[in-house]
This record gives structure tokens, sequence and C-alpha cells, in this order.
């Protein structure tokens, strides 16, 4: 993936995906097969450890605590405030959060993480959300968000822009 910079020139994208529902390994395979670029992708993981998940860690992935873990928050902001220059964040899926944290702790973080992204000049965030979940979980997300997406056909997944 290519990003064109003001002078015309053209600079890899910087992507961090911070997965919430499943393993690395399982994203990184799943974005093979669709034979999309993960070179300059890096996977922030709090699940690999508990995942099950028997397959290789990779190289491209930054592993963290579980969730469960006081410092999830305070290792995944110092991850971010680490890596200057991402073109953006991708979180998948904010839903899955709700399996470890409370509604409050869900509201809090992304109010954290508003703040982080804005010290690191605001680079876009997407977000993804299972609609089926919680709907209080999605409403806080929102508030953080310029744009909404509905994504058609995929009927259970909301993308939520910041920029």
């Amino acid at each position: 993936m290519l990003k064109k910079r003001k002078n015309g020139t053209e600079k890899p994208t910087k992507v961090l995906i911070l997965n919430l529902v499943r393993a690395h390994p399982y994203l990184f395979n799943l974005l093979k097969k669709k034979n999309i670029d993960t070179s300059n992708l890096v996977f922030i993981d709090g699940l690999f450890n508990i995942s099950g998940d028997s397959r290789k860690q990779s190289e491209q992935a930054i592993l963290l605590a579980t969730p469960f873990s006081k410092t999830f928050e305070e290792d995944l902001f110092k991850i971010l405030t680490e890596n200057p220059g991402i073109d953006f964040l991708l979180i998948d899926d904010i839903m899955g959060l709700q399996n470890y944290w409370s509604l409050e702790r869900i509201e809090t973080f992304l109010e954290k993480l508003s703040m982080v992204l804005s010290g690191m000049g605001d680079p876009p965030v997407f977000i993804f959300a299972d609609i089926s979940k919680d709907e209080r979980i999605l409403t806080a997300a929102e508030a953080i968000c310029d744009k909404v997406i509905n994504v058609d056909g995929l009927k259970v997944i909301k993308v939520l822009v910041t920029t």
C-alpha cells in the first residue's frame, strides 16, 4: 500500500490494527488469502496468548497482555505513541471489549484513546462494530467519530471513522 505525499512521491502506508475479537494469525491469513499486501501492517494483539491459536506469532505483531490485564490500556497507548507517523489505526471489533470490561470502562477507554490520538496528530481511526451487540458501546464509539458508515451486505458491521 502506498500513500501519495504532497510532493508527488509515494511512501508506504503504515497501519496499526488493534484486534479485539480474533488473534492476529487469523486476520493475517485472511488478508493474505484475499491477496492484500500486509507488509505495512502492524497487529496489536491482546488475544493471541488466550486464543488457543496454535499458529506461529507473526513478526508483524506486537503482543499485549490480555484485556483482563490492568495494564492493557497503558501498554496499548505506549505502543501507539511509540509508533509515530501512522497513517491510520483500525480497531476490529470494539464490541469485543464487552467480553472483558464494563460499559463505563469502555467509554473511558474511548475517551483516553481519542486524547492519545489527538497528541499524535489525529490519525484517522476506523472502528469496526458488530451492531448486533450492546448499542450503548456503539453510541460511546460514535461519540468520538466524525462519520459513521453502514456497510451494505454486512448488516452486522458499522465502520466508525474519526478524522
